[in-house]
Formats: structure tokens, sequence, C-alpha cells
């Protein structure tokens, strides 16, 4: 499922930019299905942290970690930035 949501993105943004301006895609380097998986698991590991800061329960924080981990099969990082959906 990354894979197929991580080729949508890059086709969908590569799109963008030929549309804007023929031949522009041809330089730029889109993220892997392992490299978002990496940075996914990066912000995975920021949660407990996160959750240690505001003295929030273990119940929240793996919400928390399942709703990041979840929303990330069918999104990517390329639309959705880890940060601001954790």
């Amino acid at each position: 499922m990354r894979g197929k949501s991580n080729k949508t993105a890059v086709d969908i943004t590569r799109a963008a930019f030929e549309r804007d301006e023929p031949g522009s895609s041809a330089a730029l380097v889109f993220p892997t299905a392992q490299e978002e998986l990496a940075l996914v698991r990066f912000y995975v590991a920021k949660i407990p942290q996160l959750c240690q800061l505001f003295r929030f329960s273990e119940e929240i924080e793996a919400t928390g970690i399942t709703y990041l981990k979840r929303f990330y099969l069918r999104n990517t990082v390329m639309h959705h930035h880890p940060k601001n959906v954790m």
C-alpha cells in the first residue's frame, strides 16, 4: 500500500511540475517508499518523548503511534508532513 501511494504521489507531483513548465521535473528526485517509511519511523520514535514531556497516559501514546502509522499507509510525506500530523 505504501509503495502504491508513493508512486501515485510522485506521478501527481511530477504532472503538476510539467503542467507549469514542461521538462522541469526531469531533475527532481522524489523519496522512495522506504525513505518515507524511515521518516515516519523517526516521528513515531518522537511520540513517546512528547507524551512523557506533557505527561500523557500510555493509551494516548499508543493511539498517537497507531494513528500515525495508519495514516501513512494511504498518505505520503510528500503531501502531509509527519511533524504536522504527529
